[in-house]
């Protein structure tokens, strides 16, 4: 008796000490980690709010579409019509963006409209432009003005003057680079003489309206 219980002692003992041997050999199954607690900081932007473009963005833009001849306008404030046919224009510009909605930029291009006589008027405005944007995505809603030097001629008549375009457009964001839309920019072209020809009498405020189709590459 006394053999069999130091047998069965033993193989108890034999059986404890293989079955501690093999759960200390068991790796440990490891908990996850819990998430840090979020620290409070800005909420998020709304959609139509968010921070679409910053400090070096650039957009390249191809614009084209009719231009309409609405009226002169004296020194006096008499209005006259222009004798012009809608005619049509293109432009190239580039603008770069100084935060999420205000930009700067510089446009060239050209118009052409004919008289009643076949004489071809062309217009060719150089100017800087300074737009803010409205963001409602996936469209964008510029409002801008544009000012510079605009070079028209009639015939073998140049006239050097300046000229002022306000402006606003719809653009929908086709991808992340690429955008289309529309635009109607106002152009106000002063004409005026100094001297005896032509006399101060013949100067006049030219106004037009551009309703173009635009193209942007976004950069």
């Amino acid at each position: 008796m006394i053999r069999r219980y130091l047998f069965l002692l033993t193989l108890f003992f034999l059986l404890s000490a293989g079955f501690a041997a093999a759960q200390s050999s068991t790796p440990k199954q490891t908990q996850p980690a819990k998430p840090a607690p979020e620290t409070p900081g800005p909420s998020k932007p709304k959609v139509g709010k968010q921070q679409l473009y910053g400090l070096g963005d650039q957009m390249f833009l191809i614009n084209a579409g009719p231009q309409i001849p609405l009226f002169y306008q004296s020194e006096t404030g008499a209005i006259s019509p222009t004798n012009l046919t809608v005619g049509g224009l293109g432009s190239l510009e580039v603008d770069f963006f100084l935060n999420n909605n205000l930009t700067v930029g510089g446009e060239f291009g050209g118009s052409f409209a004919f008289s009643p006589n076949n004489r071809t008027l062309f217009m060719v405005p150089v100017t800087a432009k300074v737009s803010w944007i409205f963001h409602l995505y996936p469209f964008d809603f510029p409002v801008f003005f544009g000012a510079g030097v605009n070079f028209m001629r009639l015939d073998n008549e140049l006239f050097v003057g300046p000229i002022a375009r306000p402006g606003v457009a719809a653009y929908w964001n086709f991808t992340s680079k690429w955008s289309f839309g529309l635009r109607a920019v106002y152009w106000w072209v002063p004409e005026i003489y100094f001297g005896q020809s032509p006399p101060p009498d013949r100067s006049r405020f030219g106004n037009f309206l551009d309703i173009s189709l635009s193209a942007l590459y976004h950069f």
